[in-house]
């Protein structure tokens, strides 16, 4: 199909999702102008103080390759070799080895990758990023959109043939594209928010954290995580109930703060000078999660990344999932040129069937990971899954996550599949023996609390 590269393509939104797709439309000819509210040094401070680092495994890997950027990002990767979580401050703590062959597994923070991508954007002449242009309104009949300077305050018209839509979870692009069509739109808030901590490469070495390792310590009523940042640091997330009293509104003295480590987190007492203003300045973030129908306005408007589907952190595939949608649309354009009104109800329909899925995965992921006892039937039964599949590769699927990770784009297929074997699994009387197992767990468990 030939494109008409001469089109003007119009990006709401510069974070990550926007400067991807934009690499790869500039790749295939066509000239894009990025609009983005914040300046370009908010942007990428906003990332980084109410941020976390994102994680991603193989097709991640791959788009980055994809994009031009994979060597820029390199020296900023942390390669994860495993993971260590403690369900209790009286428990020993967990090791899993990740399987990185097969399953190679990094971490990045937010802040980085975005300025490499802005960068990269920047450096081609096909992209145009304007910082502090705030979107006002968009007219889907003259085909135009209003930008006001959010410095000088004038107001632009722009006129496009197509705006993408890439600014987050709130977005204003998603809105205006559903006004006068019929729509269904969730958006859930999840009743826990979280404050970003930074752990400095002293305050890690004074409580002892592996520099290669994912760090989760799970308590019934708070979860921290930790992952390390390359430079002996680690940025971490303290996740609370909206509740007064167990939340941060508790946590506004040196007192208070104090007590909850004592209480909640023995082993980081030596870094709580450091950590309580973090606490209390920080800003707090909140899990969102979309559900949303349509994507798209006849052939002048769509929506990708958390504008389409933002869901829970804590499958770990959000970046992998907004890069997916690029990817996949400009497959679209590679086999139907700029036929935007052929295009757009395609890519809806290739991505949204797997992306609510992996929104109600992540919902899944994050009751699992707050789990606070080893007495767990959806931990027991996950670790008997994976030793299955390594025991009988060709008769058992890898576990769930691992199929997902590596290639979200199939994720309906994986869960279907998934699922049929779970079937077979209950005719053969595994969910009563891990049944069994979690039994045997819980009565050592309460063994051990008692002496």
């Amino acid at each position: 199909m030939s494109q008409k590269k001469d089109q003007s393509i119009s990006i709401i939104g510069a974070g990550l999702a926007g400067c991807f797709l934009a690499i790869l439309l500039s790749i295939r000819g066509y000239k894009i102008q990025i609009f983005e509210r914040s300046s370009a040094k908010e942007i990428a401070d906003k990332s980084s103080r109410r941020s976390f680092n994102l994680t991603f495994y193989d097709f991640g890997m791959k788009a980055l390759i994809e994009a031009g950027v994979w060597k820029e990002v390199l020296p900023y990767l942390i390669k994860l070799k495993g993971s260590v979580t403690q369900i209790s401050k009286n428990t020993p703590l967990i090791f899993a080895r990740f399987d990185y062959e097969n399953m190679p597994y990094f971490a990045i923070q937010r802040a980085n990758l975005l300025r490499i991508l802005i960068k990269k954007a920047l450096s081609n002449p096909n992209i145009s990023i304007h910082f502090d242009s705030n979107l006002l309104s968009i007219d889907r009949q003259k085909h135009t959109f209003l930008i006001q300077n959010t410095k000088s305050q004038k107001l632009t018209t722009i006129s496009t043939d197509l705006i993408l839509g890439t600014d987050g979870a709130n977005s204003q692009v998603r809105s205006i594209l559903q006004m006068g069509q019929v729509t269904k739109h969730r958006q859930e808030y999840l009743d826990y928010e979280y404050k970003q901590l930074l752990i400095s490469k002293q305050m890690a070495e004074d409580i002892k954290l592996l520099t290669d390792t994912q760090h989760a310590w799970t308590r019934k009523d708070a979860t921290l995580i930790a992952f390390p940042n390359g430079d002996g640091s680690f940025t971490g997330m303290l996740i609370l109930p909206k509740v007064d009293k167990l939340g941060f509104a508790s946590l506004q003295s040196e007192k208070t703060i104090t007590r909850f480590f004592r209480e909640k987190y023995p082993n980081f007492l030596p870094a709580v000078n450091a950590l309580r203003q973090q606490i209390i300045d920080n800003p707090k973030g909140y899990f969102v999660t979309v559900y949303t129908n349509p994507w798209y306005y006849k052939d002048f408007i769509a929506i990708f990344g958390d504008a389409a589907h933002a869901c829970l952190p804590f499958y770990g595939v959000g970046m992998s999932v907004a890069f997916g949608d690029a990817t996949e649309f400009v497959k679209l354009v590679d086999k139907h040129g700029s036929d935007w009104k052929k295009i757009l109800p395609k890519y809806q329909q290739l991505r949204k069937i797997h992306t609510d899925i992996i929104a109600d995965l992540a919902k899944e992921s994050f009751v699992r990971f707050r789990r606070h006892k080893k007495a767990d039937y959806v931990a027991v039964y996950d670790r008997l899954e994976a030793l299955l599949h390594t025991m009988f590769p060709k008769t058992f699927r890898p576990p769930l996550f691992n199929q997902i990770a590596n290639d979200p784009n199939r994720a309906t297929h994986f869960f279907q599949s998934h699922e049929k074997q779970r079937k077979i699994a209950k005719f053969l009387g595994i969910p009563i023996l891990v049944s069994g197992v979690v039994k045997l767990i819980a009565i050592i468990e309460a063994l051990k609390t008692r002496t």
